[in-house]
C-alpha cells in the first residue's frame, strides 16, 4: 500500500501507484487517498495485514526518498529508498 501523509503528497504517491501497477501486473497495489489522518491509516493496514507499506511523506518531500516498510513475520523493516532502489528492492522481495 502506498500511503501519502499530507495531501500534497497524493500526487507523488498518485505518480509511484502507476508506475507500481504497470510494472507489477499479477500484484495488488494500493493507495490510500482518503484524507485521514497517518495513525488512522497505518492502524487499518497493520489490522488487515498488509506486509508492504510505502510512504510518501517528509523523507520524499526533503530528498525524493520513499519509507518502505516491511512486515516479516514478527520483524519490521525499514528502509529509505529513492524511486530506482524502490524497484530493486521490490524485486529481490519476489514481488
Amino acid at each position: 500500500v502506498i500511503i501519502p501523509i499530507k495531501s500534497e503528497d497524493l500526487k507523488p504517491a498518485e505518480s509511484l501507484y502507476n508506475k507500481l501497477v504497470s510494472e507489477y501486473k499479477s500484484t495488488d497495489v494500493l493507495l490510500e487517498d482518503l484524507q485521514r489522518n497517518p495513525g488512522e491509516k497505518f492502524k487499518e493496514y497493520d489490522f488487515i495485514g498488509i506486509p508492504i507499506k510505502i510512504i510518501v511523506g517528509r523523507e520524499y518531500r526533503k530528498g525524493k526518498k520513499y519509507e518502505v516498510e516491511i512486515k516479516l513475520e514478527n520483524e519490521v523493516k525499514k528502509d529509505l529508498l529513492k524511486e530506482s532502489e524502490l524497484f530493486q528492492y521490490l524485486s529481490l522481495l519476489g514481488v
